[in-house]
């Protein structure tokens, strides 16, 4: 077998032929590596695009049930507000066996930092999801303490009087029940605009994980052991998932 040594160019044209293969040859590389790489960030920013929107579509479906929950929020602040009245006059009052507390739904942020990654998205669109997620995250923040505040209303259950240093403490919780009921509605309406140019898949909720009725929709003469038990979520399997399909 030949064995054909590398020679030098013996003239310019052999050495710029040689030069230009070479030439060739890295620019031929370079191209498949950066087609290669261009592949992969569009595979990445459509996984980034499918999670954030399933994400943020699933945290909407998760807060559909909020106007249901509203309406019987203020419904029962309005029956605190007669019963302190009531105690404040010294008048007699039917002692609470339930007062309720808030019902919401635990956000999710897990898709939220791929919006950061600027090779990946146009700034408009980092603008666009980074102000949906932020909503989000008032709202999470409001429904805590939402829920602080019902927790401050509970010592009302069994009372058939309460005094006027109780009185204090309560109007106060409930004040603050009212304005984050208001304060979470305002935040949602904006967080849905925010998302709307965005055209979310439509998601809905897993069939039975809802309970039975929400905990501040029960009369408060409904007996404790009964409501605990009608306010339940009634589908605890697979608890850790995502609750949410989409809509067929």
């Amino acid at each position: 077998m030949d064995i054909h040594k590398p020679h030098a160019a013996k003239t310019w044209k052999e050495f710029f032929i040689e030069l230009g293969t070479v030439v060739l040859g890295i620019l031929i590389a370079l191209s498949l590596e950066q087609a290669v790489e261009n592949w992969r960030e569009h595979r990445q920013s459509r996984e980034a695009h499918e999670a954030m929107r399933a994400e943020l579509a699933g945290n909407i479906a998760s807060t559909g049930p909020r106007a249901v929950i509203s309406a019987c929020a203020k419904a029962r602040i309005a029956e605190i507000g007669v019963l302190l009245d009531k105690a404040e006059a010294r008048q007699p009052f039917t002692a609470p066996n339930w007062i309720g507390e808030a019902s919401s739904a635990r956000l999710r942020y897990i898709a939220e930092a791929e919006s950061g990654r600027s090779s990946l998205f146009a700034p408009v669109e980092q603008r666009q999801y980074s102000s949906v997620y932020s909503f989000f995250h008032s709202i999470d923040l409001e429904q805590d303490r939402e829920r602080q505040a019902w927790v401050k209303l509970q010592p009302l259950e069994g009372r058939t009087s309460v005094p006027p240093e109780m009185i204090a403490n309560l109007r106060q919780a409930l004040a603050e029940a009212r304005f984050e009921d208001e304060r979470i509605d305002f935040l949602l309406d904006f967080a849905k605009r925010y998302a709307a140019p965005l055209n979310l898949p439509q998601m809905k909720i897993r069939a039975g994980f809802w309970p039975e009725i929400w905990p501040l929709c029960l009369p408060m003469a409904t007996p404790r052991a009964e409501a605990q038990r009608r306010s339940a979520y009634r589908d605890m399997s697979n608890v850790g998932s995502f609750a949410t399909d989409e809509a067929r």
